[in-house]
Protein backbone atom coordinates (compact mmCIF):
# COMPACT_ATOMS: atom_id res chain seq x y z
CA UNK A 1 0.00 0.00 0.00
CA UNK A 2 2.77 2.61 0.79
CA UNK A 3 4.45 1.78 -2.53
CA UNK A 4 1.21 2.32 -4.45
CA UNK A 5 0.58 5.65 -2.72
CA UNK A 6 4.15 6.85 -3.36
CA UNK A 7 3.92 5.90 -7.02
CA UNK A 8 0.57 7.68 -7.36
CA UNK A 9 1.98 10.86 -5.78
CA UNK A 10 5.04 10.82 -8.07
CA UNK A 11 2.87 10.37 -11.17
CA UNK A 12 0.49 13.13 -10.06
CA UNK A 13 3.36 15.54 -9.40
CA UNK A 14 5.00 14.75 -12.75
CA UNK A 15 1.70 15.27 -14.55
CA UNK A 16 1.14 18.68 -12.94
CA UNK A 17 4.66 19.85 -13.85
CA UNK A 18 4.22 18.75 -17.48
CA UNK A 19 0.81 20.46 -17.67
CA UNK A 20 2.28 23.72 -16.30
CA UNK A 21 5.20 23.69 -18.77
CA UNK A 22 2.94 23.02 -21.75
CA UNK A 23 0.48 25.68 -20.67
CA UNK A 24 3.30 28.24 -20.21
CA UNK A 25 4.68 27.29 -23.63
CA UNK A 26 1.37 28.08 -25.32
CA UNK A 27 1.36 31.59 -23.82
CA UNK A 28 4.97 32.21 -24.84
CA UNK A 29 4.15 31.03 -28.35
CA UNK A 30 1.22 33.49 -28.52
CA UNK A 31 3.54 36.46 -27.86
CA UNK A 32 5.82 35.42 -30.73
CA UNK A 33 3.02 35.34 -33.27
CA UNK A 34 2.50 38.55 -35.20
CA UNK A 35 -0.48 37.80 -37.43
CA UNK A 36 -4.06 37.90 -36.15
CA UNK A 37 -5.05 34.50 -37.57
CA UNK A 38 -1.97 32.97 -35.95
CA UNK A 39 -3.02 34.34 -32.56
CA UNK A 40 -6.58 33.05 -32.98
CA UNK A 41 -5.13 29.69 -33.92
CA UNK A 42 -3.01 29.71 -30.75
CA UNK A 43 -6.08 30.59 -28.67
CA UNK A 44 -8.00 27.73 -30.26
CA UNK A 45 -5.15 25.33 -29.56
CA UNK A 46 -5.11 26.54 -25.94
CA UNK A 47 -8.85 25.87 -25.57
CA UNK A 48 -8.47 22.40 -27.07
CA UNK A 49 -5.59 21.69 -24.70
CA UNK A 50 -7.56 22.86 -21.63
CA UNK A 51 -10.59 20.79 -22.69
CA UNK A 52 -8.41 17.70 -23.12
CA UNK A 53 -6.95 18.27 -19.65
CA UNK A 54 -10.44 18.48 -18.15
CA UNK A 55 -11.49 15.22 -19.80
CA UNK A 56 -8.42 13.59 -18.27
CA UNK A 57 -8.80 15.17 -14.83
CA UNK A 58 -12.43 14.20 -14.19
CA UNK A 59 -12.00 10.39 -14.36
CA UNK A 60 -8.70 10.61 -12.49
CA UNK A 61 -10.33 12.66 -9.71
CA UNK A 62 -13.29 10.26 -9.51
CA UNK A 63 -10.94 7.30 -9.27
CA UNK A 64 -8.92 8.98 -6.49
CA UNK A 65 -12.13 9.70 -4.54
CA UNK A 66 -13.29 6.07 -4.84
CA UNK A 67 -9.87 4.83 -3.75
CA UNK A 68 -9.88 7.28 -0.82
CA UNK A 69 -13.31 6.09 0.36
CA UNK A 70 -12.25 2.46 0.29
CA UNK A 71 -9.03 3.26 2.12
CA UNK A 72 -10.91 5.31 4.73
CA UNK A 73 -13.46 2.52 5.28
CA UNK A 74 -10.71 -0.05 5.81
CA UNK A 75 -8.77 2.24 8.16
CA UNK A 76 -11.91 2.95 10.20
CA UNK A 77 -12.75 -0.76 10.54
CA UNK A 78 -9.15 -1.61 11.49
CA UNK A 79 -9.06 1.21 14.03
CA UNK A 80 -12.40 0.22 15.57
CA UNK A 81 -11.24 -3.37 15.95
CA UNK A 82 -8.08 -2.28 17.78
CA UNK A 83 -9.61 0.09 20.36
CA UNK A 84 -11.63 -1.24 23.33
CA UNK A 85 -15.41 -1.12 23.15
CA UNK A 86 -16.96 1.75 25.11
CA UNK A 87 -20.49 1.21 26.37
CA UNK A 88 -23.21 3.59 25.16
CA UNK A 89 -25.87 4.29 27.79
CA UNK A 90 -28.45 5.11 25.13
CA UNK A 91 -28.08 1.78 23.38
CA UNK A 92 -26.84 -0.59 26.07
CA UNK A 93 -28.71 0.36 29.27
CA UNK A 94 -30.40 -2.68 30.81
CA UNK A 95 -32.62 -3.21 33.85
CA UNK A 96 -30.67 -6.24 35.01
CA UNK A 97 -27.44 -6.62 36.91
CA UNK A 98 -24.17 -7.71 35.36
CA UNK A 99 -24.18 -10.82 37.52
CA UNK A 100 -27.65 -11.77 36.28
CA UNK A 101 -26.56 -11.21 32.68
CA UNK A 102 -23.57 -13.51 33.14
CA UNK A 103 -25.62 -16.19 34.87
CA UNK A 104 -27.98 -16.31 31.89
CA UNK A 105 -25.18 -17.26 29.50
CA UNK A 106 -24.23 -20.45 31.35
CA UNK A 107 -27.54 -22.15 30.51
CA UNK A 108 -27.82 -24.35 27.43
CA UNK A 109 -30.97 -25.15 25.49
CA UNK A 110 -31.77 -28.81 26.05
CA UNK A 111 -35.16 -28.89 24.36
CA UNK A 112 -36.63 -25.92 22.51
CA UNK A 113 -39.66 -25.86 22.77
CA UNK A 114 -42.79 -28.00 23.11
CA UNK A 115 -45.22 -25.65 21.43
CA UNK A 116 -48.80 -24.83 22.20
CA UNK A 117 -52.06 -26.55 21.34
CA UNK A 118 -53.72 -23.34 20.13
CA UNK A 119 -53.31 -19.56 20.01
CA UNK A 120 -56.22 -17.15 19.77
CA UNK A 121 -56.14 -13.41 19.02
CA UNK A 122 -59.27 -11.22 19.26
CA UNK A 123 -61.43 -14.33 19.27
CA UNK A 124 -59.75 -15.83 16.18
CA UNK A 125 -57.65 -18.98 16.27
CA UNK A 126 -54.36 -18.38 14.45
CA UNK A 127 -52.54 -21.58 15.49
CA UNK A 128 -54.11 -24.89 16.36
CA UNK A 129 -53.06 -28.48 17.00
CA UNK A 130 -49.37 -27.60 17.42
CA UNK A 131 -47.32 -30.34 19.10
CA UNK A 132 -43.63 -29.92 18.37
CA UNK A 133 -40.24 -30.53 19.95
CA UNK A 134 -37.06 -28.99 18.53
CA UNK A 135 -33.65 -30.23 19.61
CA UNK A 136 -31.02 -27.70 20.64
CA UNK A 137 -28.54 -26.89 17.88
CA UNK A 138 -30.75 -28.12 15.05
CA UNK A 139 -31.47 -26.06 11.93
CA UNK A 140 -35.17 -25.99 11.12
CA UNK A 141 -36.79 -24.45 8.02
CA UNK A 142 -40.41 -23.30 8.12
CA UNK A 143 -42.23 -23.05 4.79
CA UNK A 144 -45.78 -22.39 3.66
CA UNK A 145 -47.93 -19.90 1.83
CA UNK A 146 -48.23 -16.28 2.97
CA UNK A 147 -50.65 -16.01 5.89
CA UNK A 148 -50.27 -19.68 6.85
CA UNK A 149 -49.07 -18.83 10.37
CA UNK A 150 -45.28 -19.19 10.06
CA UNK A 151 -44.42 -15.87 11.73
CA UNK A 152 -47.06 -16.48 14.41
CA UNK A 153 -45.39 -19.80 15.16
CA UNK A 154 -41.96 -18.30 15.89
CA UNK A 155 -43.63 -15.25 17.47
CA UNK A 156 -44.58 -17.45 20.44
CA UNK A 157 -40.88 -17.74 21.30
CA UNK A 158 -40.55 -13.95 21.26
CA UNK A 159 -43.55 -13.52 23.56
CA UNK A 160 -45.82 -11.91 20.96
CA UNK A 161 -48.58 -14.44 21.59
CA UNK A 162 -49.63 -16.51 24.58
CA UNK A 163 -51.22 -19.94 24.17
CA UNK A 164 -54.95 -20.19 24.81
CA UNK A 165 -54.46 -23.90 25.55
CA UNK A 166 -51.28 -25.87 26.10
CA UNK A 167 -47.89 -24.48 27.05
CA UNK A 168 -44.41 -23.63 25.77
CA UNK A 169 -41.46 -25.29 27.49
CA UNK A 170 -37.80 -24.28 27.24
CA UNK A 171 -35.29 -26.39 29.15
CA UNK A 172 -38.32 -28.22 30.50
CA UNK A 173 -39.65 -25.05 32.18
CA UNK A 174 -42.63 -22.87 31.14
CA UNK A 175 -41.65 -19.90 28.98
CA UNK A 176 -42.93 -16.99 31.03
CA UNK A 177 -41.68 -14.07 33.09
CA UNK A 178 -37.92 -13.94 33.52
CA UNK A 179 -37.42 -17.05 31.38
CA UNK A 180 -38.92 -15.21 28.41
CA UNK A 181 -36.71 -12.19 29.14
CA UNK A 182 -33.64 -14.42 29.27
CA UNK A 183 -34.52 -16.16 26.00
CA UNK A 184 -35.01 -12.82 24.26
CA UNK A 185 -31.55 -11.70 25.34
CA UNK A 186 -30.07 -14.87 23.93
CA UNK A 187 -31.95 -14.59 20.61
CA UNK A 188 -30.79 -13.14 17.30
CA UNK A 189 -33.78 -12.07 15.21
CA UNK A 190 -33.70 -10.91 11.58
CA UNK A 191 -36.92 -9.62 10.06
CA UNK A 192 -37.82 -6.81 7.61
CA UNK A 193 -39.85 -5.25 10.44
CA UNK A 194 -36.76 -4.76 12.63
CA UNK A 195 -36.25 -1.00 13.01
CA UNK A 196 -33.31 0.87 11.51
CA UNK A 197 -32.59 4.13 13.33
CA UNK A 198 -31.63 7.58 12.06
CA UNK A 199 -28.16 7.07 13.47
CA UNK A 200 -24.86 6.15 11.84
CA UNK A 201 -24.34 2.78 10.16
CA UNK A 202 -21.92 1.86 12.94
CA UNK A 203 -24.46 2.63 15.69
CA UNK A 204 -27.17 0.72 13.82
CA UNK A 205 -24.90 -2.32 13.60
CA UNK A 206 -24.00 -2.17 17.29
CA UNK A 207 -27.56 -1.53 18.46
CA UNK A 208 -28.55 -4.32 20.83
CA UNK A 209 -25.05 -5.86 20.99
CA UNK A 210 -23.97 -6.98 24.43
CA UNK A 211 -21.57 -4.56 26.19
CA UNK A 212 -18.88 -7.25 26.50
CA UNK A 213 -19.11 -8.32 22.85
CA UNK A 214 -15.78 -7.96 21.06
CA UNK A 215 -16.57 -9.58 17.72
CA UNK A 216 -14.39 -8.12 14.91
CA UNK A 217 -16.46 -5.54 13.06
CA UNK A 218 -14.63 -6.17 9.79
CA UNK A 219 -15.51 -9.85 9.92
CA UNK A 220 -19.18 -9.03 10.50
CA UNK A 221 -19.23 -6.56 7.60
CA UNK A 222 -17.77 -9.20 5.29
CA UNK A 223 -20.20 -11.89 6.50
CA UNK A 224 -23.20 -9.60 5.94
CA UNK A 225 -21.89 -8.48 2.51
CA UNK A 226 -21.85 -4.85 3.68
CA UNK A 227 -18.46 -3.74 2.35
CA UNK A 228 -19.92 -2.24 -0.83
CA UNK A 229 -22.51 -0.39 1.27
CA UNK A 230 -19.79 1.07 3.52
CA UNK A 231 -17.74 2.20 0.53
CA UNK A 232 -20.75 3.78 -1.18
CA UNK A 233 -21.95 5.87 1.79
CA UNK A 234 -20.47 9.40 1.87
CA UNK A 235 -19.02 9.11 5.40
CA UNK A 236 -18.67 5.33 5.47
CA UNK A 237 -19.56 3.80 8.83
CA UNK A 238 -20.34 7.25 10.25
CA UNK A 239 -23.09 7.99 7.70
CA UNK A 240 -26.60 8.36 9.23
CA UNK A 241 -29.04 5.96 7.56
CA UNK A 242 -32.14 8.17 7.85
CA UNK A 243 -35.39 7.36 9.62
CA UNK A 244 -36.24 3.70 9.03
CA UNK A 245 -33.07 3.30 6.92
CA UNK A 246 -34.44 5.61 4.21
CA UNK A 247 -30.97 6.29 2.77
CA UNK A 248 -30.29 2.64 1.94
CA UNK A 249 -32.22 0.31 -0.34
CA UNK A 250 -34.47 -2.48 0.93
CA UNK A 251 -31.84 -5.14 0.24
CA UNK A 252 -29.09 -3.07 1.85
CA UNK A 253 -31.29 -2.52 4.90
CA UNK A 254 -31.75 -6.27 5.24
CA UNK A 255 -27.99 -6.74 5.21
CA UNK A 256 -27.65 -4.09 7.93
CA UNK A 257 -30.21 -6.00 10.03
CA UNK A 258 -28.27 -9.22 9.43
CA UNK A 259 -25.00 -7.53 10.47
CA UNK A 260 -26.64 -6.25 13.65
CA UNK A 261 -27.72 -9.79 14.57
CA UNK A 262 -24.28 -11.23 13.73
CA UNK A 263 -22.77 -8.90 16.35
CA UNK A 264 -24.91 -10.49 19.07
CA UNK A 265 -22.33 -12.93 20.40
CA UNK A 266 -23.48 -16.01 22.24
CA UNK A 267 -26.93 -16.26 20.64
CA UNK A 268 -28.45 -19.66 21.38
CA UNK A 269 -31.62 -19.12 19.38
CA UNK A 270 -31.63 -17.58 15.88
CA UNK A 271 -34.88 -16.64 14.13
CA UNK A 272 -34.76 -15.54 10.50
CA UNK A 273 -38.14 -14.45 9.11
CA UNK A 274 -37.82 -13.77 5.37
CA UNK A 275 -34.40 -12.30 6.24
CA UNK A 276 -33.19 -11.45 2.73
CA UNK A 277 -36.29 -9.94 1.14
CA UNK A 278 -35.34 -7.46 -1.59
CA UNK A 279 -32.20 -9.36 -2.65
CA UNK A 280 -31.72 -11.46 -5.77
CA UNK A 281 -31.91 -15.24 -5.49
CA UNK A 282 -28.16 -15.89 -5.69
CA UNK A 283 -27.42 -13.31 -3.01
CA UNK A 284 -30.17 -14.80 -0.76
CA UNK A 285 -28.62 -18.25 -1.18
CA UNK A 286 -25.14 -16.94 -0.38
CA UNK A 287 -26.21 -15.03 2.74
CA UNK A 288 -28.28 -17.93 4.07
CA UNK A 289 -25.24 -20.21 3.79
CA UNK A 290 -23.10 -17.64 5.62
CA UNK A 291 -25.70 -17.23 8.38
CA UNK A 292 -25.96 -20.98 8.93
CA UNK A 293 -22.18 -21.28 9.12
CA UNK A 294 -21.96 -18.34 11.56
CA UNK A 295 -24.65 -19.80 13.84
CA UNK A 296 -23.86 -23.47 13.21
CA UNK A 297 -24.07 -24.35 16.94
CA UNK A 298 -27.26 -22.37 17.67
CA UNK A 299 -30.88 -23.47 17.36
CA UNK A 300 -31.66 -21.99 13.96
CA UNK A 301 -35.24 -21.32 12.75
CA UNK A 302 -35.65 -19.92 9.24
CA UNK A 303 -38.91 -18.86 7.58
CA UNK A 304 -38.46 -18.69 3.83
CA UNK A 305 -40.28 -18.90 0.50
CA UNK A 306 -37.14 -20.27 -1.19
CA UNK A 307 -38.21 -23.87 -0.70
CA UNK A 308 -35.31 -25.29 -2.71
CA UNK A 309 -32.79 -23.77 -0.29
CA UNK A 310 -34.22 -25.75 2.65
CA UNK A 311 -33.10 -29.17 1.39
CA UNK A 312 -29.89 -29.02 3.46
CA UNK A 313 -31.66 -28.22 6.76
CA UNK A 314 -31.92 -30.81 9.54
CA UNK A 315 -35.68 -30.49 9.67
CA UNK A 316 -38.49 -28.76 7.81
CA UNK A 317 -42.00 -27.76 8.93
CA UNK A 318 -44.80 -27.17 6.43
CA UNK A 319 -47.45 -24.81 7.82
CA UNK A 320 -50.94 -24.40 6.36
CA UNK A 321 -53.90 -22.54 7.87
CA UNK A 322 -52.31 -22.33 11.32
CA UNK A 323 -51.39 -26.02 11.49
CA UNK A 324 -48.19 -27.98 10.97
CA UNK A 325 -49.36 -30.32 8.22
CA UNK A 326 -45.99 -31.97 7.63
CA UNK A 327 -42.64 -32.25 9.40
CA UNK A 328 -39.53 -34.26 8.76
CA UNK A 329 -36.12 -34.44 7.07
CA UNK A 330 -36.29 -32.40 3.83
CA UNK A 331 -34.55 -35.01 1.69
CA UNK A 332 -36.99 -37.70 2.84
CA UNK A 333 -40.07 -35.55 2.31
CA UNK A 334 -38.84 -34.54 -1.16
CA UNK A 335 -38.88 -38.22 -2.20
CA UNK A 336 -42.26 -39.02 -0.63
CA UNK A 337 -45.15 -39.21 -3.13
CA UNK A 338 -48.01 -36.89 -2.22
CA UNK A 339 -45.88 -34.90 0.20
CA UNK A 340 -46.82 -31.26 0.75
CA UNK A 341 -43.13 -30.36 0.77
CA UNK A 342 -42.50 -32.19 -2.50
CA UNK A 343 -45.45 -30.40 -4.11
CA UNK A 344 -44.00 -27.04 -3.05
CA UNK A 345 -40.60 -27.95 -4.51
CA UNK A 346 -42.16 -29.01 -7.81
CA UNK A 347 -44.31 -25.88 -7.99
CA UNK A 348 -41.29 -23.64 -7.35
CA UNK A 349 -39.26 -25.39 -10.05
CA UNK A 350 -42.16 -25.23 -12.51
CA UNK A 351 -42.45 -21.47 -12.03
CA UNK A 352 -38.70 -20.97 -12.42
CA UNK A 353 -38.24 -23.21 -15.45
CA UNK A 354 -41.60 -22.66 -17.09
CA UNK A 355 -43.10 -19.26 -16.41
CA UNK A 356 -40.04 -17.10 -15.73
CA UNK A 357 -37.94 -18.64 -18.52
CA UNK A 358 -40.52 -17.68 -21.18
CA UNK A 359 -39.13 -15.40 -23.90
CA UNK A 360 -42.30 -13.27 -23.70
CA UNK A 361 -41.04 -11.64 -20.50
CA UNK A 362 -39.02 -8.44 -20.60
CA UNK A 363 -36.02 -8.65 -18.28
CA UNK A 364 -34.99 -5.34 -16.78
CA UNK A 365 -31.73 -5.18 -14.84
CA UNK A 366 -31.26 -2.35 -12.32
CA UNK A 367 -27.70 -1.81 -11.13
CA UNK A 368 -26.03 1.28 -9.65
CA UNK A 369 -29.11 3.35 -10.48
CA UNK A 370 -29.08 2.38 -14.17
CA UNK A 371 -31.81 0.36 -15.86
CA UNK A 372 -30.94 -1.95 -18.76
CA UNK A 373 -32.85 -4.64 -20.64
CA UNK A 374 -31.71 -8.18 -21.37
CA UNK A 375 -34.23 -10.01 -23.55
CA UNK A 376 -33.75 -13.74 -24.07
CA UNK A 377 -33.57 -14.95 -27.64
CA UNK A 378 -35.48 -17.91 -28.97
CA UNK A 379 -33.57 -21.13 -28.54
CA UNK A 380 -31.04 -19.38 -26.30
Amino acid sequence: MPTVLTAALVLATTGIVIEALLFRGLFDLGRELGLTWQRFGAMGATLVFVTALLFLEFPITAGVLRFGRRLEARLRMTFLEKIPRLSDRYFHSRLISDMAERSHTVHTLRLLPELVRSVRIAGHTILEGINLAIEAGSHVAIVGQSGAGKSSLVGILLGWHRPATGQVLVDGEPLDGWRLERLRRETAWVDPAVQLWNRSLLENLRYGALPDSFLPLGRVIEAAALRDVVEKLPAGLQTPLGEGGALVSGGEGQRVRLGRSLLRSGSRLVILDEPFRGLDRERRKELLARARKWWRDATFLCITHDVGETLTFNHVLVVEAGRIVEAGVPADLAKKPGSHYRAMLEAEEAVRQGLWSSITWRRLWLKDGRLSENRLKKGG
